[in-house]
């Protein structure tokens, strides 16, 4: 069962979230993030040499040892020496190994967050994270996997947005079939999402073409990146503000764990 729907097993005497809030907190933030540009909506990112994981312009205070190390100089050092910066994992491939450490240290490291009610966890921080994450790792991984390796450029897999403002997102089949619409014999992260949901007894899933129209139609506004849902549900920080923090440490945790950057969604537990 996937970590969402674990969770909200637990939440059925919470009159805050029911089944449905989760999925709506997990979709909202899954159709929010992928468009981001490296450069960022917010102008958060910057993109590195050589590679295509994010260098935050903000330095973020970690509780653990294992995510503060991860999002050191010292280890991207180290990955870009041993691996050139790309992911090159030879290994065994080890799926629950890898997805356990991610949710273990994002648990770690936002169990001291207090909800408004004064207790300790957010279970719509945590969600909005996982989703943040998982939508942008498949954009990213994309690139790490097709445009950095030279087998194809930007344009061809990516359509480019350019606002007035300058700013830069993308759109494109490649990205939506990562995300919503699976070719046959492949999964998206909706597939994995909304089919743990129906497993639980959802029978009105979300509508994923609405809501990515409505996502898209806010691109370049200042509306762009907060989600449509109630006060009770929000989380604590905006995905943008998430996916700022843990994007680095979670990227590079991918890139030394990981055969294929193309299945670095399906590691967020969704």
């Amino acid at each position: 069962m996937s970590f969402i729907f674990r969770f909200c097993l637990l939440f059925r005497t919470n009159k805050r979230l029911n089944l449905r809030a989760c999925l709506r907190v997990v979709t909202l933030t899954l159709a929010l993030v992928p468009a981001l540009a490296i450069g960022g909506a917010s102008g958060a990112f910057a993109q590195t040499p050589n590679a295509s994981s994010l260098e935050q312009l903000t330095t973020h205070s970690w509780v653990t040892e294992k995510a503060k190390f991860l999002d050191s100089d010292e280890f991207a050092n180290v990955l870009f020496q041993t691996t050139g910066g790309f992911p090159n994992f030879n290994g065994e491939l080890k799926y629950n190994d890898t997805a356990d450490d991610i949710m273990e240290l994002l648990l770690a490291e936002q169990k001291g967050l207090k909800g408004r009610d004064g207790k300790h966890g957010h279970i719509e921080t945590t969600l909005t994270t996982l989703g943040a994450l998982a939508g942008f790792s498949a954009q990213m991984g994309l690139r790490e996997a097709v445009i950095n390796t030279g087998e194809m450029n930007e344009q061809e897999v990516f359509v480019v947005i350019d606002t007035v403002g300058g700013e830069k997102f993308y759109a494109g089949d490649a990205l939506n079939e990562a995300l919503f619409e699976p070719s046959s014999g492949n999964l998206s992260i909706w597939t994995l999402v909304g089919g743990a949901a129906e497993s639980m007894g959802a029978k009105d899933l979300i509508k994923m073409k609405p809501l990515a129209r409505h996502v898209m139609s806010r691109i370049g506004s200042k509306g762009f990146g907060i989600p449509r849902l109630p006060a009770e549900n929000m989380p604590l920080h905006s995905p943008l503000e998430l996916l700022d923090k843990y994007w680095n440490p979670m990227r590079n945790l991918l890139a030394s764990s990981v055969k294929t950057p193309l299945a670095w969604p399906s590691y967020f537990r969704l």
